[in-house]
């Protein structure tokens, strides 16, 4: 039942995709014509290794193996997007228009990116940090996690 729903969902994402691609085509709109690929091979490539992951994986969840091989992709390409738009909020909410005014907007979001950045960062090193310390001392028994 799962490779069904992979398949549906990778399916769904195609279609997303290329629906991105004809309309930012149409539109002449690059930042639409560009997402709709990202999306279209990211779906396919996903599909795929989906499906091949549920074929080696057996008994295994499919949901348990996507969590453990690509959430730390995707938090480490989320920390990157939220860094660069956070910056680039930050360059354009600064720069003075021609009334001599910045855009408070901008600047708001380019802090709240870099803030959320920051923290997601902070959310993987701690616990890491404190599961390797617990592991790597001699007292490992006296605190468990689960």
């Amino acid at each position: 039942m799962e490779i069904i729903v992979c398949i549906l969902i990778g399916a769904a994402l195609i279609t997303a995709g290329v629906m991105l691609v004809i309309n930012g085509g149409k539109r002449q709109q690059k930042p639409m014509l560009i997402g709709g690929w990202v999306l279209t091979i990211a779906a396919i490539v996903g599909t795929i290794v989906g499906v091949i992951l549920f074929a080696g994986l057996g008994k295994q969840s499919l949901t348990s193996a996507f969590i453990t091989y690509a959430f730390p992709a995707l938090m480490l390409i989320g920390f990157i997007i939220a860094i660069g738009v956070g910056v680039g909020n930050l360059i354009k909410g600064y720069e003075k228009d021609k009334e001599g005014k910045v855009n408070t907007n901008k600047i708001i979001a380019g802090w709240a990116l870099l803030i959320l950045s920051i923290l997601l960062v902070l959310a993987v090193i701690i616990p890491l940090t404190i599961v390797f310390d617990q592991q790597s001392s001699g007292d490992a028994n006296e605190i468990r996690f689960m």
